[in-house]
């Protein structure tokens, strides 16, 4: 059972390939097994620490395949979350503005790109790796896209 395969102490990949779409589950769990590398490096690196400051920590969207991003709408045609690099979180017993101040200010983690994000009233907060997983150039970013317009923050 390849959703069971431990990732970190507290993700699996199960936990990091969950989808609503009921019709692309099983093959996006075998597609994100070329992937499993970067997957454990976004659980271990990126995700156990948020855990250990919010437990209540839920990724709606972590490795997607090629199929699965294609059906998502909104998805970046180049995103980070086809090569396991990202996650989508939401945190139900936290402000996620709190969790996202948290993150860019406070947590230290050298994320390639972290995004409070929202569209038609639902909101969620994104991650990715940062380095060796994206160029260095590129990390660091922090944005706030609301349907579809992304600003960057300071």
């Amino acid at each position: 059972m390849t959703d069971k395969i431990p990732l970190s102490p507290h993700f699996t990949l199960g936990a990091l390939t969950v989808t609503q779409n009921a019709a692309l589950q099983a093959l996006n769990r075998t597609s994100a097994l070329d992937y499993i590398p970067a997957l454990k490096a976004l659980a271990s690196g990126i995700l156990e620490p948020i855990y250990g400051r919010f437990p209540d920590i839920m990724v709606t969207s972590g490795f997607r395949s090629l199929e699965l991003n294609g059906a998502t709408p909104g998805a970046a045609v180049k995103s980070q979350h086809m090569l396991g690099q990202a996650a989508d979180m939401v945190f139900p017993a936290r402000k996620l503005d709190d969790v996202f101040f948290w993150l860019r200010k406070e947590s230290q983690l050298k994320f390639g790109q972290l995004i409070l994000e929202s569209s038609r009233g639902v909101r969620w907060i994104h991650i990715s790796l940062g380095e060796p997983w994206r160029p260095a150039a590129k990390c660091g970013q922090v944005l706030v896209m609301k349907d579809g317009a992304y600003e960057a923050l300071a």
